[in-house]
């Protein structure tokens, strides 16, 4: 969402700087064409933020902010600008916990007090789209995505932008604004200590690893839009590559290994997921995703065999795929 505010911006500021051309003719017209991007940018982000009774009238909302912008030039689009960056920062901010990782040992050592769930598989999908259920469930049902760090929780957050209730569609978008300043963040601080003349090899090889592993969050837990999920892909596949060449790494082969099985370019995915095998103490994260190229090449006896060597496994789709192949 914020990067089409700033593209909004961008293309005001294209917009003003057209009116010092001399040609009065070329300098209207570039001024309407960027403003007019501009302000259509701004007005399909304010969108999301107006009632579900103003909405509910199609077109009539968005041209009614879409004049007010154009029509009132520079003062009407800083008007929108401004009240857009207000309804951002008066957003409810989410704090997203970090999942906490444990051993195999931890959990057979351990004594769970479990006394129940509020919700079960697949019941908050449930609970959101139907229509006859309270508000005040559907609401705490929502709130519940943000303990969850998953792509399919990601998925379902997103698609709550445009949900009828004024409340978790607000919650949506902030949740899904504050992940996605998380990773930009990230991205400048990494991009920041690149610049450092002083860094090792080894050092320098992180970042890089880093970075590629940024971008593909953008990718893999869907924050970044369709259409630029290219972009983020590529950027992946480039800091991995360099990384690279400065150092060989479990990280960057699994890696490469994963986009290119997403861009179903199964001989390249089974090339760097074979060379992340090697590193024999992550074999058990490997082994379903290049199980599944050897899949796709109708190789079973290559996926059984691989299935044989992995462990017990909390993923209930790799332990239902271990049992699977170890009956055939």
């Amino acid at each position: 969402m914020s990067y089409k505010l700033y593209l909004s911006l961008l293309f005001e500021v294209f917009g003003i700087s057209s009116i010092f051309i001399k040609n009065i003719y070329i300098a209207l017209s570039l001024f309407f064409f960027f403003h007019g991007l501009a302000v259509f940018l701004l007005t399909t982000v304010l969108y999301p933020f107006l009632l579900k009774r103003i909405r509910s009238r199609k077109w009539e909302p968005l041209v009614f902010i879409f004049s007010i912008g154009f029509f009132g030039f520079i003062v009407g689009y800083l008007f929108l600008f401004i009240l857009t960056l207000y309804l951002f920062r008066t957003q409810k901010n989410i704090e997203f916990k970090p999942i906490e990782t444990f051993s195999i040992e931890e959990i057979e050592d351990e004594d769970f007090d479990f006394s129940g769930r509020r919700f079960g598989e697949g019941a908050i999908l449930s609970i959101l789209k139907k229509d006859n259920v309270p508000s005040d469930l559907k609401l705490r049902a929502f709130m519940s995505l943000s303990d969850l760090q998953s792509p399919i929780t990601y998925s379902l957050i997103k698609e709550n932008i445009s949900n009828p209730m004024d409340e978790i569609r607000l919650m949506a978008f902030s949740m899904i604004s504050k992940m996605e300043k998380q990773l930009n963040d990230k991205i400048h601080e990494l991009n920041l200590r690149l610049k450092d003349n002083d860094l090792s090899k080894e050092e320098k090889a992180k970042i890089y690893f880093e970075l590629a592993q940024v971008y593909w969050d953008f990718v893999f837990f869907h924050i970044v839009d369709k259409e630029f999920e290219n972009f983020a892909i590529e950027k992946a596949l480039y800091y991995a590559e360099e990384g690279l060449k400065l150092k060989k790494d479990f990280v960057p082969y699994f890696l490469i290994g994963r986009i290119y099985l997403r861009l179903k370019d199964y001989k390249k995915a089974k090339e760097y997921l074979e060379l992340a095998f090697n590193f024999k103490e992550f074999r058990y994260k490997v082994i379903p995703y290049l199980a599944e190229c050897y899949f796709y090449e109708r190789n079973f006896k290559k996926v059984k065999e691989l299935f044989s060597q992995l462990d017990l496994s909390l993923d209930v789709k790799v332990s239902f795929l271990k049992q699977f192949w170890s009956i055939q």
